[in-house]
């Protein structure tokens, strides 16, 4: 079965774009030829298509390509524009060409200004780097005194104990020895004033027999009488 037909037109207004630039400004083009200009360049497109498309598959290639195109123009007889095809195929190549290298150097300039500033971000990160460095530094060597510090004390506190025992201890010896010296004191008063009490026993003991020896001598002088 033959292939279904193709329909295809180009834009209305393509076409007049096209009819305006070629002919002189004092030519008229109505609105129905527009139309037929249409019609008859998508058949010649449709035409031309289809012969490059038979270069193609001679070259055993699905694409296309613009070499097969100037083929398909030469097939067809229409050699005298050839060169004009030419001429603006290398024109779109060029262009085609200035706009990837302005790309390129638009992608490249992206890329370098991304560096410089990652790069000011260190360069402006890295005074914080050193100043918090530094005050790290600091912080060990507060840390180093401290616990010097902490060694030292540990040192000198057993030192200290041990002489704050000893003082202790003396202290310790001078109350036991003022005690010790209070508890004679007490002995001493005590002894002292049981001897006064026998002494007054004594005294109380000689006067009792005083007055019994007095009592018999009256006794005995009333008796002679």
């Amino acid at each position: 079965d033959p292939p279904p037909a193709v329909e295809f037109e180009p834009p209305v207004a393509c076409v007049r774009r096209i009819l305006k630039n070629s002919l002189n400004s004092h030519t008229n083009v109505g609105k129905d030829s527009v139309t037929a200009f249409a019609r008859a360049g998508g058949i010649f497109i449709i035409y031309l298509t289809a012969c490059a498309n038979d270069f193609a598959r001679e070259n055993r290639r699905q694409t296309i390509t613009a070499n097969d195109v100037l083929a398909a123009i030469k097939e067809l007889d229409f050699d005298e524009f050839t060169p004009e095809m030419i001429s603006f195929l290398e024109k779109y190549r060029e262009s085609e060409k200035n706009k990837k290298n302005a790309r390129a150097k638009a992608a490249a300039a992206a890329k370098a200004e991304e560096e410089e500033a990652a790069a000011a971000a260190t360069a402006a990160s890295t005074p914080s780097t050193e100043k918090q460095q530094g005050m790290d530094d600091e912080e060990e060597d507060d840390d180093d005194d401290d616990g010097e510090e902490e060694e030292a004390s540990k040192e000198a506190t057993p030192q200290s104990g041990k002489s704050g025992t000893k003082g202790d201890d003396d202290d310790d010896d001078d109350d036991d020895d003022d005690d010790d010296e209070e508890e004679d004191d007490v002995d001493n008063s005590m002894a002292d004033h049981g001897e006064d009490e026998d002494d007054g026993r004594e005294e109380e003991m000689d006067s009792n027999r005083d007055e019994e020896d007095m009592a018999d001598e009256s006794g005995d002088d009333d008796m002679e009488e």
